[in-house]
């Protein structure tokens, strides 16, 4: 009694088809006498147009009839990749042992850490903001292939050919650099079981490294014990959280380009509607018997034509469109093209019947605007949604459901879902999110030829918060940074982190001896002749007989007294030198000598070290000497250079430099950051300059060489007119349609900071959103930092300053998140 009971409850595991997997050739064993194999791609986060051409050489081959192709573009909250490469990358500093930080910042960027963490689980369930309503979920498309076998276990043979077929596919999904993957009995588990277990209490969330039992069938391993089916007329229920709804279309649009499948998530440019939770986009390429299929298609063709030239034209206007269609269908066939019967499905999920109603509604008004007719399916919502699953396709059941259009490859190849969000430079160092919640991984030295970057916002557009936040990622796996800053954007998170803040005003003693810090004299000297022409020449450059005559006493002066030579002894050498234009030089280095008013930062024993692992250095104070401010500048990288050679290679290392980039553009000093620019790659350094836009760079050549030498740009809002002027002078690497994109960057205060980055490895925008503690630590708004400092001042320590300011703003917040490593 009890087994006829168990067996006659539904059970979803019974209506997928996977059983077993062949890892040496790649195959999956189905139900129903079939064989499949499937790729696991990144989405294209853009088209160049010839995609879809590189797609009909892979899919114009000999397929066996009865043939099933799906392109399933699948978003879950499954973010398990991602937040793993995070917290390994954290776990692995901690572990090595090679901290330098104080105690008090370990434990303070691991409860950052572990709050970032939890911050994009959370987001999985909720939406990130209440503006875009979009939920982080992971984008991923899955190409599978099934095909026809005669018996429940292949031949060597079918094995054989099966397997040619495998090889050609992916050296076809390759060639579109859609970075195609074989799907494993793994990956086969874990993409099931993100797409039927969802809520807080999935069994994939606790197992980030899913692996399948070889002892089972693979559709028994899918569904948690917990979850249920339960079918209704027009959704399903899988367990208490999560209720699905499957849409079919009716019809597609009348034209449509390769690329414009790039909207089907979301407006590429108003980002208004479109699908925000968890979903999959489906297209199923059936593949019917060739010439028996191409008879019937003709006996249509030859019925359109005759009613299309009839009378019946005038009262049915559609028929020449019929005919027209046919006419284009059969052009592709005459060349050989294979057609294929096509259907699209659109799977939406939700967290109760209103979410869910909701998003049917937002996804079938947004592909309205392209010309789709989406259709809720009822009373066959099932075979419909597990049709939709990858190499669940039935041929036998997509004949009987009625969802089936006829096309020729040609037709198909725009509607495919094959693109999404970019996902970043690959390393999740500093991971963000896309506008329509991929998590985007972001590191600076996921690059091939050097790791600067320059950052362009006007005022207001949070290029402060977004680089406290770079700070606090890179700090906490390991990495060394110094910020040169004019402003005091950086005081608070120094002194979060326990930085050293180093102040050059009137009660400083800090002296800068740059002479004292050569290690090799040949290879610096460019650096320290660079260093003194700009002591001595901030307007006019030396010309060349002086460049010349400068190296040559700096020299004498090397081998003299090597390191113990102070700017005194450069002047007075080059005072001594009979030419009267190399006497000037030693005049103009004056106020630099310990006799002149800058001579107590440059003559005496350097005492700024580089100790501490965050070091701000701050030129605020020099605000009035400008020519002293910009010496200082130059000589702070000289020694941030040197720190950087002293240091282990394998460290990141980080100097940034905001506010005070301006200083580079004075007098002659392109050299000096030219050469500066080529050490920083040199010893595994990067170099960040931060302006308020991009054509500032380009106002001289000091600036050209940063740009030129910066592998990275992140842009934050710019003006309309700013972005003109860039691409009228194609400063950026973009088309019409990206300057387009460009202008709609913005960022919404309490929400989140959009940002446009180009990258070595592609090009995307993505958005910065945080958790309420750290939205207050990386804040330089003015009521923020001064709410902090009304705490700090009667001697709170800022990290609970920060807690009573969320408190007194009546935000909810753990103050200790849950442990995620």
């Amino acid at each position: 009694m009890l087994k006829a009971l168990i067996r006659s409850t539904p059970r979803l595991s019974k209506l997928i088809n996977g059983l077993a997997y062949e890892p040496n050739l790649y195959l999956f064993q189905l139900e129903g006498n079939r064989l499949g194999f499937a790729f696991l791609c990144s989405p294209l986060s853009g088209s160049n147009g010839d995609e879809g051409d590189r797609l009909k050489a892979g899919l114009t081959v000999d397929w066996p009839e009865k043939t099933t192709i799906q392109f399933s573009l699948i978003c879950t909250e499954n973010i398990n990749e991602m937040k793993t490469g995070f917290l390994r990358l954290r776990r692995a500093f901690r572990e090595s042992g090679r901290t330098d930080l104080p105690v008090e910042t370990q434990a303070l960027l691991e409860k950052v850490t572990n709050a970032r963490a939890e911050y994009f689980s959370d987001r999985t369930m909720r939406p990130v903001d209440s503006i875009s309503g979009v939920r982080i979920r992971e984008q991923s498309l899955v190409v599978s292939v099934t095909i026809p076998i005669a018996n429940a276990l292949p031949t060597q043979t079918e094995a054989n050919a099966a397997k040619e077929l495998f090889d050609g596919l992916r050296t076809s999904l390759d060639s579109c650099n859609l970075a195609a993957v074989p799907l494993t009995n793994d990956s086969y588990r874990e993409i099931f079981s993100s797409i039927l277990n969802q809520g807080p209490s999935a069994s994939w969330r606790e197992d980030p490294d899913m692996k399948a039992d070889t002892d089972k069938p693979l559709n028994e391993q899918i569904l948690d014990y917990n979850r249920s089916l339960d079918v209704k007329k027009d959704h399903l229920q899988i367990g208490d959280d999560c209720f699905v709804k499957t849409l079919s279309a009716k019809r597609f649009p009348e034209v449509m380009w390769q690329g414009d499948a790039s909207q089907y998530l979301a407006d590429i440019l108003s980002q208004r509607g479109g699908i925000r939770g968890n979903c999959i986009i489906n297209m199923t390429l059936y593949f019917p018997p060739q010439l028996e299929t191409k008879d019937k298609l003709s006996k249509r063709r030859q019925w359109a034509i005759n009613q299309s030239f009839g009378p019946m034209v005038h009262f049915v206007p559609v028929l020449r469109k019929t005919k027209e269609a046919y006419d284009t269908l059969f052009e592709d066939l005459d060349k050989g093209l294979p057609n294929v019967q096509a259907t699209m499905t659109l799977v939406v999920f939700g967290r109760n019947r209103e979410d869910l109603i909701q998003a049917a509604s937002n996804a079938k008004s947004h592909f309205a605007t392209q010309g789709f007719s989406l259709m809720e399916d009822k009373f066959c919502v099932l075979p419909v949604f597990v049709n939709s699953l990858p190499m669940c396709a039935d041929p036998d059941a997509m004949r009987e459901l009625f969802r089936f259009k006829t096309l020729s490859l040609t037709q198909a190849l725009p509607l495919l879902p094959i693109y999404g969000d970019w996902k970043g430079t690959g390393t999740q160092v500093a991971p963000f999110i896309s506008r329509n919640g991929q998590p985007v991984s972001f590191n600076l030295f996921d690059s091939d030829t050097n790791y600067n970057a320059m950052i362009a916002a006007q005022s207001g557009s949070g290029k402060s918060f977004a680089t406290n936040y770079l700070i606090t990622s890179y700090l906490s796996i390991g990495a060394k940074v110094w910020v040169i800053d004019v402003g005091l954007s950086y005081l608070k998170l120094s002194e979060a982190y326990k930085g050293d803040f180093a102040r050059f005003d009137q009660e400083s003693n800090l002296c800068l001896n740059p002479f004292e810090l050569i290690e090799d004299y040949s290879e610096e000297e460019d650096v320290l002749v660079g260093l003194l022409s700009a002591m001595a020449a901030p307007t006019v450059p030396l010309i060349d007989f002086q460049t010349a005559g400068l190296k040559r006493h700096l020299t004498q002066c090397w081998e003299e007294l090597g390191k113990t030579m102070i700017v005194d002894n450069i002047a007075d050498s080059l005072l001594g030198d009979p030419d009267p234009r190399i006497q000037d030089i030693g005049h103009q280095l004056f106020a630099f000598t310990s006799k002149g008013q800058y001579g107590r930062f440059f003559n005496g024993k350097n005492n700024l070290n580089f100790k501490n692992p965050f070091t701000v250095l701050e030129l605020e104070e020099l605000k009035g000497r400008q020519h002293l401010q910009q010496v200082v500048l130059l000589q702070l990288i000289y020694q941030i250079q040197q720190d950087m050679y002293l240091g282990e290679r394998d460290r990141p290392k980080i100097v940034i430099i905001d506010e005070a980039w301006s200083l580079l553009s004075q007098g002659n000093v392109g050299e000096f950051i030219e050469h500066g620019y080529r050490r920083f790659r040199k010893y595994g350094g990067s170099a960040i300059v931060i302006t308020q836009g991009v054509n500032d760079l380009y106002q001289n050549k000091v600036g050209q060489a940063i740009a030129e030498n910066s592998a990275f740009t992140l842009l934050l809002g710019q003006k309309a007119e700013a972005i003109d002027a860039i691409q009228e002078n194609k400063r950026l690497p973009l088309g019409e349609g990206g300057y387009r994109i460009l202008k709609t960057v913005k960022s919404y205060k309490g929400h989140y900071s959009e940002i446009f980055m180009l990258t070595p490895r592609g090009a995307g925008i993505v958005r910065l959103t945080v958790d309420p503690y750290s939205i207050l630590l990386y804040s330089t708004a003015p009521e923020d930092v001064q709410a902090i400092r009304n705490y700090t001042l009667t001697g709170v320590p800022q990290d609970e300053a920060i807690l009573r300011v969320l408190r007194d703003r009546g935000v909810e917040y753990s103050s200790n998140p849950a442990e995620v490593a």
